[in-house]
C-alpha cells in the first residue's frame, strides 16, 4: 500500500547488504542461521524512527503497485531475508528477539510438543502505520522460529512462520501489551470507526483471498499453525497442531504511554524482559472466543527498529491446507 510519510528516518551505519551470509540451495529454500539473521536485523538502525501512515486514498496505489504479486510472494518464498522490498501492509514494525517455550503437556508435534524449546525473531507492527494518539489501531505480530536453543548453531535450520492479530476492525487499546493477538481473525468486534478504512481492507483481503485459493469467506481470516508443528520432525505424516493460537501479554510487564509501538516496545523500558503467554484451542470461535488454555510462554528480551527489518525481514506465509496437522 501507498503511505504517507511525515518524516523519512535515518538509519544508523551502512546499507551492509547480509543477503549473501544466508545459505541457501540452488534447488530451494534450506534454511538460515539465526545469528545472521539477527545479525541483519540489527545492521541499520533507524536513527529517527520513520512515519508511514497509510490512508483511503492509497488504494490507487495499492492497485497500480499490484498487491496481489506482493500476496503471492507471502505464500511462495521461504527465505528469512530478501534484497531490499517495501512491506505494502504493516510498513513500519519493531522487531524483537526472544524465546519460545511449551512448558504443559500437549498432544502436538513440532514445538507445540511438550517441553519444546525455540528461538524466535518477531516483528510487531500496525497494519496502517498508526502512531497518532487516540486513533484506531490494527496491531499484529509476525513471528519466525527455529527449532533450537542455541542462537550460534553452526548450519542453516528450516524456520516456522506464525501471525498473530487483534480485532480485525481495529481498536483503542492502549498498549500493544494489552492486545490480545490471534491466529483467527473471527469473531471481528465491529468499530464504527473502522469504515474510514474500509477500502484499503476489501483491497488488501480480496488480494491475500484470491492468492491462496480461498474457498470459503472464512478460510482467510485464519493462519494455519501447521508449519510449527511440523517443525524440526523427520515426516509430516502424524503431525498434530492446535487450530488456534493467541498470545496475551502478562500483567508484569510495564506499561508505557505512546502510541507508538515501536517507542513502547524498546527493551531499554523493560529491563527483565516482555513475557506473553501462550494460549491454544482445538476450534475456531466464531461468536465469541472460547476454548483457550495456556500451554507456555514467549519472553522477548531484545528489540530494534532498523531499515532491514522493515524492507528485508521476510516472513513466509503458509497456504491454506485444509486439515493439514490440524486434530480431527
Amino acid at each position: 500500500m501507498d503511505h504517507v510519510t511525515t518524516s523519512r528516518g535515518t538509519r544508523a551505519g551502512s546499507a551492509t547488504n547480509h543477503a549473501a551470509q544466508v545459505t541457501r540451495a540452488p534447488g530451494g529454500y534450506v534454511g538460515s542461521r539465526f545469528s545472521e539473521v539477527w545479525r541483519a536485523v540489527t545492521a541499520d538502525p533507524y536513527d529517527a524512527l520513520p512515519e508511514r501512515r497509510i490512508v483511503a486514498s492509497s488504494v490507487l496505489t495499492l492497485l497500480r503497485k499490484n498487491v496481489y504479486a506482493d500476496a503471492r510472494r507471502t505464500l511462495e518464498v521461504r527465505d528469512d531475508l530478501l534484497p531490499q522490498f517495501d512491506k505494502l501492509v504493516h510498513p513500519v514494525g519493531i522487531c524483537l528477539r526472544g524465546h519460545w517455550r511449551i512448558t504443559e503437556h500437549t498432544p502436538y508435534t513440532g514445538l507445540f510438543a511438550t517441553g519444546s524449546e525455540g528461538l524466535l525473531i518477531a516483528r510487531a507492527s500496525d497494519a496502517l502505520g498508526e502512531h497518532r494518539a487516540g486513533k484506531l489501531r490494527f496491531m499484529g505480530l509476525a513471528g519466525k522460529l527455529y527449532p533450537t536453543r542455541d542462537p550460534d548453531h553452526p548450519t542453516p535450520l528450516k524456520t516456522a512462520s506464525f501471525f498473530v492479530l487483534e480485532n480485525l476492525a481495529g481498536t483503542h487499546t492502549p498498549h500493544f501489551v494489552d492486545a490480545t493477538l490471534s491466529s483467527d481473525l473471527v469473531p471481528i468486534m465491529p468499530h464504527p470507526g473502522v469504515l474510514a478504512k474500509l477500502p484499503v481492507g476489501v483491497v488488501a483481503g480480496a488480494a491475500f483471498a484470491l492468492a491462496d485459493r480461498a474457498r470459503t469467506p472464512a478460510q482467510p481470516a485464519i493462519r494455519q499453525l501447521y508449519p510449527i508443528a511440523e517443525l524440526g520432525e523427520p515426516e509430516r505424516e502424524g503431525c498434530r497442531a492446535p487450530v488456534v493460537m493467541r498470545l496475551i501479554g502478562s500483567s508484569l510487564n510495564r506499561r508505557i504511554d505512546t502510541p507508538d509501538l515501536r517507542e513502547e516496545l524498546t527493551m531499554v523500558h523493560h529491563p527483565d524482559g516482555l513475557r506473553f503467554a501462550l494460549q491454544v484451542a482445538d476450534r475456531r470461535s466464531y461468536l465469541y472466543p472460547s476454548g483457550f488454555r495456556q500451554i507456555g510462554e514467549v519472553v522477548f528480551t531484545e528489540s530494534v527498529a532498523s531499515y532491514s527489518g522493515d524492507h528485508r525481514l521476510h516472513f513466509w506465509h503458509p497456504p491454506y491446507e485444509r486439515g493439514r496437522a490440524e486434530p480431527g
